[in-house]
């Protein structure tokens, strides 16, 4: 493959595929991140004494997210609800 090329024209010491290698390593430790960060919210929300929930603000207020906590305080299952 060609080598890249800095903005004054000049050959870069990374070649596409270096870059290519570099990106794929990073993407895969930010997806780890982001699965251990979605982990630790749904541990966090599993274990609140109430309902959590998120809704678009639209005429329908439409749920985007909630909690299983409503089982319990509103005595119906959480997806039933409308999305």
């Amino acid at each position: 493959m060609g080598r890249l090329m800095d903005m004054f024209g000049r050959s870069s010491a990374l070649t596409a595929d270096r870059l290519a290698a570099v990106a794929e390593k990073q993407y895969a430790a930010n997806a780890a991140r982001w699965q251990e960060r979605d982990q630790q919210i749904r541990m966090f929300l599993s274990n609140l004494p109430g309902m959590a929930y998120r809704c678009k603000n639209d005429p329908n207020w439409t749920m985007e997210f909630v909690s299983k906590g409503v089982l319990l305080k509103m005595r119906f299952h959480y997806a039933t609800l409308p999305r």
